[in-house]
């Protein structure tokens, strides 16, 4: 066996969750909360001894502990608007989501649920491809479906190459003018096998051996958990100005849509280059797909390619693209023929490890889940901004801490040394970008998605990373998830 068969492959290291300390580890929130908690107590007993004291109690006391208190890894401070908001939307019924099936009219909204029935459905004069315009925040976004190369069955300079490819494909996407976000989309789809099964009928060759026999049952059993895993890059573009303060030639929405489809080309160009292969801009009918079965994975599968026969069958499938049905309850999402749990990747692995960690989560059979990473590219000005105030933060927290005889965090310095390796990378002159990474996972009845939520948290936790659920934000996080919209939270 050579030296290359025995290599590990490329790897890499990821920073720590930052956690901005303002005083002594608390964040400005919790250091409000405990500062009023003792300015009442203290007043309390300064006017009236120990009567005072215990009134200001009950006030006191939930304020401190909203501010010490930690629940899966947040303060209870953190929690209050994310209850707040959810009890509001509550009491506005807007946590549920009803509709009737439509005559098939041609209709240029998507019409998903929540803060994403704004979204507009537009198709590329040029290239025929689904513009998603988000009126409110100003973008339109472009899906472009990828076939990657089987990375785990390739040696160690082989992923090297591949992962130098990808780390040029994101320098090229965040260095274009305009561009607000790029999601890569892996999701995999369980379908019925009776195509493998027709197939191994039509071609099978029974001759009685025990090689056939074990051959006959591996077709058999492949064909009850059929699946296939499907890639999707979404990029989304500023249609107002571009990030060096320019307008858009044209101003209009007309011209954001012809400065997009040039942009496309290129985008496409270096997605090859990257060792990805690139199929063809998502068209109106197969975004809709994607984004039907995505709600509702018990419709039946529709091609890429016979959807994009007629264009009454891509304005069908546009007026089918949303849920007719979606409950969604604190911590899951029902929708059609499906239960939803969407998950946040809060921390990714702190020790190093190899381009191949995400494996446990990738391959995950009988599991219908969909892996979503986003990134923000952030300006040059930006991004030092925020490191100056990042080491101004942990300066003084680290002083504070020196000052009142408390003991070295190390994970504080851990932090400290990720921003300024983030600094040195940024003068090395990479581009810094801000990631976030999601995983929702589907299920066709609550007993079945509980089960998978759990391997869904085995593998995780053997991917090194730290799940955590998003509670009162399932619909839109499923949205962001589930879905090549570029969506974030």
């Amino acid at each position: 066996m050579t030296e290359h068969a025995l290599s590990p492959g490329p790897t890499v290291r990821f920073g720590r969750l930052e956690q901005r300390p303002l005083l002594l580890g608390l964040s400005g929130a919790q250091t409000a909360c405990v500062g009023l908690s003792l300015t009442l107590a203290v007043a309390g007993l300064y006017l009236a001894g120990g009567a005072g004291f215990a009134a200001a109690l009950p006030l006191s006391g939930p304020l401190a502990a909203a501010g010490l208190l930690r629940r899966d890894g947040r303060p209870f401070v953190a929690w209050l608007p994310v209850a707040g908001h959810w009890a509001l939307r509550r009491a506005a019924s807007q946590t549920r989501y009803l509709t009737r099936p439509r005559p098939s009219t041609p209709v240029s909204a998507l019409a998903l649920p929540g803060d994403a029935a704004r979204l507009r459905l537009l198709t590329g004069p040029a290239t025929g491809a689904a513009l998603v315009h988000d009126p409110h925040a100003g973008t339109l976004t472009a899906v472009l479906q990828l076939t990657p190369p089987p990375f785990l069955l390739t040696d160690g300079p082989a992923q090297q190459r591949l992962v130098d490819g990808y780390g040029r494909l994101l320098a090229t996407l965040s260095g274009r003018p305009g561009l607000t976000r790029i999601q890569v989309l892996e999701r995999a789809v369980t379908e019925p096998g009776h195509e493998l099964r027709a197939w191994w009928q039509r071609n099978g060759v029974e001759i009685g051996s025990w090689a056939a026999r074990i051959l006959t049952d591996l077709v058999a059993d492949a064909a009850e958990t059929c699946e296939r895993h499907e890639t999707y890059l979404a990029v989304s573009f500023d249609t107002r100005h571009h990030r060096a303060g320019r307008r858009i030639v044209g101003g209009a929405l007309a011209g954001a849509v012809d400065t997009l489809e040039n942009e496309m080309r290129t985008l496409a160009g270096a997605a090859a280059a990257a060792d990805l292969t690139p199929g063809s801009w998502l068209h109106p009918g197969a975004l809709a797909r994607v984004v039907r079965t995505a709600y509702d994975p018990g419709q039946l599968p529709v091609d890429n390619t016979a959807a994009a026969a007629t264009t009454a069958t891509a304005a069908s499938w546009g007026l089918a693209a949303g849920p007719t049905c979606l409950v969604e309850t604190w911590d899951r999402l029902r929708s059609d023929s499906a239960h939803h749990a969407v998950y946040w990747i809060a921390e990714w692995p702190r020790a190093e490890v190899t381009a191949a960690f995400l494996q446990p989560l990738i391959l995950m059979p009988g599991v219908r889940r969909a892996l979503t990473i986003t990134a923000e590219p952030l300006p040059v000005t930006r991004a030092l901004r925020d490191i100056r105030r990042a080491k101004v933060e942990h300066a003084a927290d680290t002083a504070q801490r020196a000052r009142l005889g408390q003991v070295h965090d190390e994970a504080a310095a851990g932090e400290a040394d990720d921003v300024i390796r983030r600094e040195r990378e940024l003068a090395g002159g990479h581009s810094d970008l801000r990631f976030a990474g999601l995983l929702a996972v589907s299920a066709p009845t609550e007993h079945e998605l509980t089960d998978a939520c759990g391997r869904l948290e085995q593998g995780a936790a053997q991917a090194q990373c730290d799940l955590r659920r998003l509670y009162g934000q399932q619909a839109q996080g499923f949205a962001a998830a589930a879905l090549p919209l570029a969506r974030g939270l």
